[in-house]
């Protein structure tokens, strides 16, 4: 959703070049015709109009979104200690709750699932079989077999190539320890703080 937001001024940029070369392309047609001319101004007007539509309609949705992070920063917090290794299927998360940096030894550095798995996949994500190339999961586990923490968003499928083992993974070492409704659920190793 973030990438969308930055996104906007850019693409409005490059929606305005256009629009202007256009309706300076038309403009000259449109008075050489006299009257018959002026049909063409409306269908420019309709465009501009259709365009200003759907950038308020999406900036209202952007406006009227729930919080998506909600109370999971103080009990993320709570739970794992600065400096542990927290691996998070969607790294804004780790961010806003204060657990990006890691002085664990070994801690995986991967800062975009997705990214991670696109890269070593040849453009495969989780639901297009990325999970079955080998690069992939070993990024993955030895992601999962230096995480203390493991923080999945509602969406984590979308970034971690769910294999059998790596499922199988999970449920074997970590315990599940927090959960915000359907957002978010917090794993902890066995033996760690808060296990």
């Amino acid at each position: 959703y973030h990438f969308t937001a930055y996104l906007a001024p850019f693409l409005g940029l490059a929606l305005a070049l256009p629009l202007s070369r256009l309706v300076a392309a038309v403009q000259p047609a449109f008075a050489s015709r006299g009257a018959a001319g002026l049909l063409g101004w409306p269908a420019v007007a309709l465009v501009g109009a259709l365009l200003l539509f759907a950038s308020y309609s999406q900036a209202s949705l952007e406006s009227r979104s729930p919080d998506v992070i909600g109370a999971v920063p103080g009990r993320v917090q709570q739970i794992v200690p600065p400096g542990a290794c927290m691996l998070a299927d969607q790294v804004s998360v780790a961010l806003v709750v204060n657990r990006f940096v890691s002085n664990a030894p070994g801690c995986s550095q991967m800062v975009d699932g997705l990214g991670t798995d696109l890269a070593l996949a040849n453009g495969l994500k989780p639901s297009t079989g990325a999970g079955r190339v080998p690069a992939v999961a070993a990024a993955w586990t030895q992601a999962f077999d230096h995480a203390q923490y493991v923080l999945l968003t509602a969406g984590n499928a979308r970034r971690v190539p769910w294999t059998p083992g790596l499922r199988a993974y999970l449920r074997t070492n970590f315990t599940k320890v927090y959960t915000d409704g359907h957002k978010f659920t917090l794993w902890a190793r066995h033996g760690t703080h808060g296990a």
